[in-house]
């Protein structure tokens, strides 16, 4: 920023009024801009973050299929799954390796 200088007269006025006019509107650009960043984070914070492991259902709504057909999957060995107890889960990675596979095949 420039140093301000005593000018004689009403300049110095003029470029106090200048000035004022310039921070201003950096003022009003940065507030558009905070704004718009805090909209970013109320979008992030509302999105979900992935789990690592999924259930059969959650199998079933991420691929668009019925659960005949994830069981299918299952059993033909193309998806992976574990139990933990008494529920059968897929990994994520193993879902995501599942969908790269059938997009590479098709």
């Amino acid at each position: 920023m420039t140093n301000l200088r005593l000018i004689a007269g009403g300049e110095l006025t003029g470029e106090i009024a200048a000035r004022t006019s310039d921070l201003r509107q950096r003022c009003s650009e940065l507030n558009d801009e905070i704004g718009e960043l805090a909209g970013l984070v109320v979008q992030q914070a509302s999105t979900p973050a992935p789990t690592a492991v999924l259930t059969v259902e959650e199998c079933v709504h991420e691929l668009r299929v019925s659960r005949s057909t994830v069981f299918a999957l299952l059993r033909s060995g193309s998806l992976r799954s574990f139990c933990e107890g008494r529920r059968r889960l897929v990994a994520r990675v193993d879902l995501e390796a599942h969908i790269r596979m059938a997009v590479e095949a098709s």
